[in-house]
């Protein structure tokens, strides 16, 4: 397992969440 292939994935699942998470609040304050 490479150490770096982890830190990627782990950064882009953090940014896919967070992404996610805004895209809902954005979402819910448009109704």
């Amino acid at each position: 397992m490479r150490p770096s292939f982890g830190s990627k994935s782990f950064v882009y699942s953090c940014l896919v969440m967070d992404f996610i998470y805004l895209y809902s609040l954005d979402f819910d304050g448009r109704k």
